[in-house]
């Protein structure tokens, strides 16, 4: 009798633990065929393929494609890239940015460089510099400077006693560009060390 109970509850247990273990399978083999939500549509945009630099005329070697999350895209990409070409950048674009409308000069602006992005009604004004008065190169474009201009006396008697007169023409000017640079950029140096270089707008 002691044998025949023993086989019975030893029956009875294996019956429960399967019953258990059939009913966690089934739960977890439905959890698996549930949907997991809706997979995030990707789009593709236009991306700058190298830093560029404000007043670059668009090329398509300067170009190229990647994707996007959708909802994630600001307002004024492009999908396009040959509806880019020949256009002119107006703000610093760097590399794998989405390029953007509203970062691009009208449709009607087909040159580079400083036409480019003179706001309507504005005037450049070029001003000869050397070392002194260029702050031995550490004025780069982008930055804001006053220019100021020293007036002497032809009388060297009334200089003499007077001295020259310096004054402020104009404040707070946004330097375009120096020389033929219109941008400057982080270069790698000795030792692994990042150093500002300017670098030659074409």
């Amino acid at each position: 009798m002691d044998k025949r109970r023993t086989i019975i509850l030893l029956g009875v247990g294996a019956v429960i633990s399967l019953m258990i273990t059939l009913l966690i399978w089934g739960k977890m083999a439905r959890r698996t065929l549930e949907p997991r939500g809706e997979i995030p549509k990707k789009e593709k945009v236009t991306v700058a393929a190298y830093d560029l630099a404000w007043g670059t005329v668009l090329k398509k070697e300067l170009v190229k494609e990647a994707f996007f999350l959708k909802d994630s895209l600001p307002a004024g990409v492009f999908s396009d890239p040959n509806r880019l070409i020949g256009r002119v950048v107006l703000y610093p674009v760097k590399t794998g940015e989405p390029i953007l409308e509203s970062k691009l000069a009208p449709v009607t602006v087909a040159s580079g460089g400083v036409a480019a992005v003179i706001g309507e009604g504005k005037r450049a004004m070029a001003v000869r510099v050397d070392k002194v008065i260029g702050v031995s190169g550490f004025i780069f474009p982008g930055h804001r400077i006053d220019v100021l201009v020293t007036l002497r006396d032809k009388d060297p008697e009334k200089e003499s006693r007077s001295g020259p007169i310096t004054k402020t023409v104009l404040q707070n000017i946004k330097v375009l560009a120096t020389g033929t640079e219109m941008v400057a950029e982080t270069k790698i140096g000795p030792g692994g060390k990042k150093r500002k270089k300017p670098c030659r707008w074409m």
